[in-house]
């Protein structure tokens, strides 16, 4: 699937806007941001947003356990 000029200047627009946040962000991400990547014969994906980067799964992962890990399981 080929993309129309239009489409490819709403990414480009897209891409050239800056925003900030206080979240973390990805540098590569950041890269492909809205950018349309062809998949198989006939379609294509886009990154549109996205929530962090690795070291928000691991801040998570330790905030869900909370106390539990501060149990001993041998007794």
């Amino acid at each position: 699937m080929k993309l129309t000029k239009e489409q490819k200047q709403e990414i480009l627009d897209q891409q050239s806007q800056k925003n900030t946040t206080k979240r973390v962000t990805s540098p590569e991400l950041e890269k492909i941001l809205y950018e349309a990547m062809p998949v198989l014969d006939h379609g294509f994906v886009r990154v549109v947003d996205y929530m962090g980067d690795d070291t928000s799964i691991v801040q998570s992962a330790r905030v869900s356990y909370g106390k539990g890990t501060k149990k001993s399981f041998y007794r």
